[in-house]
């Protein structure tokens, strides 16, 4: 109904030429983790906010709102979606366009987070300068890229690599100190903060999946020292990156070292604990998570099963800029392989026909 009414109102909005902003009307979904005035945040429990809905908007909510936006893989049902951002706030759309406003959007200062008081105001300067790639540098670290275990992963990178030197790129090998220790780091820091946010609804961990328990049994017994020392490996690991950013503009890597993995039946019923797949899975993304910095994903191919492949640039801090430039021509590359869904797994325009 609420949905409904957003539409309703965006309608009257178009026919009166009293639009908000170019988002106006265009469906957008928020994480579960993410506040929505009205809203329980659930954060994928069934508990957490029971009864206890959002008394306002988060500030990227609020933003988008302004503009009056409304508020399982598409390619295969029987298969996850994909890796994870670790839960990084960031745009998707299906466009490099639309990501581009959603992000020029949402970034900014929020009054109330002091974590983002230090941030330049946003920009998308460069979006459009395609057609040469002379001035970027770009760190390739061979090595941890070859770990993937889709061979379609590894011609996808290649077949980009080629494009962008043929418009000018330079690309740099390049090394990532203590990586392995900052995978482990990673996993420590964000499970133990896990572990201490649910310390707080220990009478409701029997409502959480047998997965979840079985990870909040086995971190809990990380201690204050394990959490200490993978901040310092967290710091060195920032330093290490501010040096490699001194000589590159970007780092590219696949951005999962699989396509989406199938989703078992029983793993509907008791959940999944699956370590290889969710290595695997966030191999590549751990890092830019883990130590701040801004990073894209863009569609490069399919693999032999029609699953789709992405790549991953990583740049320094607060250069999405850059990221998006370079988004913008990953989508010139690869553009004229995308591929619409087909119609086994497509749903189409559900809220309208139903």
């Amino acid at each position: 109904d609420d949905i409904r009414a957003q539409a309703e109102a965006s309608t009257s909005r178009y026919n009166q030429n009293q639009t908000f902003g170019p988002l106006d009307g265009v469906p957008v979904a928020i994480k579960d983790s993410i506040d929505v005035i009205g809203y329980e945040t659930r954060v994928g429990t069934s508990f957490l906010n029971q009864g206890n809905p959002a008394s306002k908007d988060a500030l990227l909510v609020k933003k988008l709102r302004e503009q009056a936006y409304t508020s399982r893989n598409p390619y295969n049902t029987d298969h996850y979606c994909g890796g994870s951002s670790g839960d990084v706030i960031g745009p998707m759309a299906a466009c490099v366009d639309d990501l581009a406003l959603a992000y020029y959007i949402m970034a900014g200062k929020d009054p109330e987070d002091s974590k983002t008081l230090y941030q330049p105001l946003p920009t998308l300067h460069g979006l459009y300068l395609t057609k040469t790639l002379s001035d970027l540098k770009i760190g390739i670290f061979s090595d941890w890229n070859r770990r993937v275990v889709d061979p379609a992963i590894t011609s996808s990178l290649n077949s980009l690599i080629n494009e962008f030197k043929l418009r000018g790129a330079e690309f740099i090998e390049i090394d990532i100190p203590e990586l392995n220790d900052a995978q482990i780091a990673h996993s420590i820091t964000a499970l133990s903060e896990f572990c201490s946010f649910m310390n707080g609804y220990k009478e409701c961990l029997h409502l959480l999946s047998f997965p979840n328990r079985a990870n909040i049994a086995l971190y809990s017994n990380a201690n204050a020292s394990d959490y200490i020392k993978a901040q310092q490996v967290r710091t060195r690991m920032m330093r290490n990156a501010s040096v490699l950013f001194s000589g590159v503009n970007l780092i590219l890597t696949p951005t999962c070292a699989i396509t989406a993995p199938p989703i078992y039946p029983e793993s509907l019923i008791y959940g999944e604990i699956n370590p290889s797949v969710t290595t695997y899975g966030l191999r590549f993304t751990k890092l830019a998570n883990f130590i701040g910095i801004p990073a894209v994903t863009v569609p490069a191919g399919y693999n032999d099963k029609s699953l789709p492949i992405g790549l991953q640039f990583m740049a320094k801090w607060y250069d999405e800029a850059t990221l998006l430039r370079v988004a913008k021509v990953s989508e010139e590359i690869f553009g004229s392989r995308r591929r619409r869904p087909t119609e086994k797994y497509w749903f189409g325009d559900f809220i309208v026909n139903s």
